[in-house]
């Protein structure tokens, strides 16, 4: 025969002597009636020291208002601090906690009930983490600056000799420059996608929100690459629905997201063409880049949109122009999305809200 345990007041203060978390219960004279050994340890005190002070008097309660949180669960209003700084009366010691309060009714009497968390550690790992990424984020930007100025002086150098400034050029020669031109080109995207990421990543990268036709910038970035397009031989169609409203959004933000859409498009596609598409779905306005080209594995799906990722359909750049995409397009409270068939094409498709709400 099952026996099932009485939750009488023993087996009650049982349990909560062996919560991970602090736990005492306040009188309505502001004693302390019982408090579980995870509180002691957190504190420090002993439990006579402890279990001595007065909530309602002890001078660090009253410093952060804890006294009238207290106060306040025998009027029957639970609380919650999070986060608060905390020195111990006796032992000194100091940590950051959480604390919860409900109100409880023992043999009849109203009490209060207080759990509380030392997040401490946490605290103190999250501001490893900030610092941690600052120091990155300072470095990024450093080392990107710095790359910035002799790459535009190579490049200017480059530039006057293919112009033949300083004499002819052999076709040999040309050829070798045009190589090195286009490689600093490259790496000045690299430089501007790493900043991007990096702005984005730690949210300090401006926004100019301002309602607009994303059908004249779907054909802007589109007329932008068709001669590209076009000597590859390719077809670029544009369709766009007359009826969309104007939307709110970054103009030039989102022509970037097109711009790299279109060019991943064009990478991947050596016969056919790309298709460009502007419709309206439900209460968003969508745009979508179809191409013809190689299409994804299933394998590779996973790791679209993640920072340095590269995967067969795109051997060259950072792998960072999709993942800089989406955080882009989430900036706009929308969504980005991809269907693929490998072998036959993919269409990368995003969402913008037809309203915005200024989040």
């Amino acid at each position: 025969m099952k026996r099932h345990t009485e939750l009488t007041q023993e087996v009650i203060r049982g349990i909560l002597e062996v919560a991970p978390f602090g736990i005492y219960v306040v009188s309505k004279n502001g004693g302390i009636d019982y408090v579980n050994s995870a509180m002691i340890i957190m504190s420090g005190d002993t439990f006579e020291q402890f279990t001595s002070l007065n909530v309602f008097e002890h001078p660090t309660y009253k410093e952060i208002g804890l006294d009238e949180k207290i106060r306040a669960i025998f009027e029957g209003e639970p609380f919650q601090m999070k986060s608060v700084k905390y020195t111990a009366y006796y032992s000194k010691i100091t940590t950051i906690r959480d604390f919860i309060g409900i109100p409880v009714l023992e043999g009849g009497e109203k009490k209060a009930l207080i759990f509380v968390a030392d997040i401490t550690q946490i605290k103190k790992a999250e501001e490893e983490i900030i610092a941690a990424m600052n120091i990155k984020s300072r470095f990024v930007s450093l080392v990107s600056h710095e790359l910035r100025t002799p790459l535009a002086l190579i490049k200017m150098y480059i530039n006057s000799v293919i112009n033949r400034i300083e004499g002819d050029l052999n076709d040999k020669q040309k050829e070798y420059l045009d190589i090195a031109e286009k490689n600093i080109d490259r790496l000045n995207r690299l430089v501007n996608d790493v900043l991007d990421h990096q702005r984005l990543e730690i949210g300090r990268l401006e926004f100019k929100m301002e309602k607009g036709d994303i059908n004249e910038l779907l054909e802007e970035a589109a007329g932008e690459i068709s001669l590209l397009v076009e000597s590859k031989g390719l077809d670029l169609n544009v369709s766009v629905d007359k009826d969309l409203p104007k939307i709110t959004f970054d103009r030039d933000k989102i022509k970037q997201v097109l711009i790299n859409l279109l060019n991943n498009a064009m990478k991947v596609t050596t016969e056919g063409g790309i298709t460009v598409t502007s419709f309206k779905a439900e209460d968003t306005v969508g745009v979508s880049v179809a191409d013809t080209g190689t299409g994804i594995k299933q394998e590779d799906m996973p790791k679209l949109f993640k920072e340095f990722s590269q995967i067969s359909r795109s051997s060259v750049g950072t792998g960072l122009g999709l993942a800089i995409s989406k955080k882009i397009i989430e900036r706009h409270n929308g969504r980005i999305e991809v269907v693929s068939e490998y072998g036959k094409g993919s269409t990368f498709s995003f969402y913008l809200p037809d309203v915005w709400d200024g989040s």
